[in-house]
C-alpha cells in the first residue's frame, strides 16, 4: 500500500506549477492508497470539518468520528467494502475503525495521520 501512495502523490504534484497548486492541500485520490487500483475504495476523513477545510486527501468523504455509525451509509459502503480512514494523529480514525468493526464491518484500515501522509511524496 505504502509504496505507490508517494509516487502517486508525487506524479499529482508534479503535474501542477507552483502557481497552479490549491490553497489547500488535496493529495492523491483514494485508488492512490487500494492495492488494487480496479478496487474502490472508501476514503474517509474522520477529522472536524474546519480541519477537513484546511486540507484532506482527494476523495475523501469528511465524516467525523463521532458520527460514523450514523454517517456511514452516506459512503455507500457495505460490510465488505474496503474502508480506509484517517484523522490528524491516527487516534480518531482508531476509534472509527473500532466503531465500523462492532457493526460488522470486515475491510477497515487505519491509515493513521493526514501529516504522515502527505510526508510521503
Amino acid at each position: 500500500m505504502k509504496k505507490y501512495l508517494p509516487l502517486l502523490i508525487l506524479a499529482a504534484l508534479s503535474a501542477c506549477s507552483p502557481a497552479e497548486k490549491p490553497a489547500t492541500q488535496t493529495i492523491a485520490p483514494s485508488q492512490s492508497v487500494a492495492p488494487n487500483a480496479n478496487k474502490k475504495v472508501v476514503l474517509i476523513d474522520v477529522r472536524t470539518a474546519d480541519e477537513f477545510k484546511d486540507g484532506h486527501l482527494a476523495d475523501a468523504t469528511n465524516i467525523p468520528h463521532d458520527q460514523i455509525a450514523q454517517r456511514i451509509a452516506e459512503t455507500g459502503a457495505d460490510k465488505d467494502s474496503e474502508i480506509h480512514l484517517y484523522c490528524r494523529s491516527g487516534n480518531r480514525s482508531e476509534q472509527a475503525l473500532q466503531t465500523l468493526k462492532g457493526m460488522g464491518f470486515t475491510n477497515v484500515k487505519n491509515l493513521g495521520a493526514y501529516q504522515d501522509l502527505i510526508k510521503q511524496k
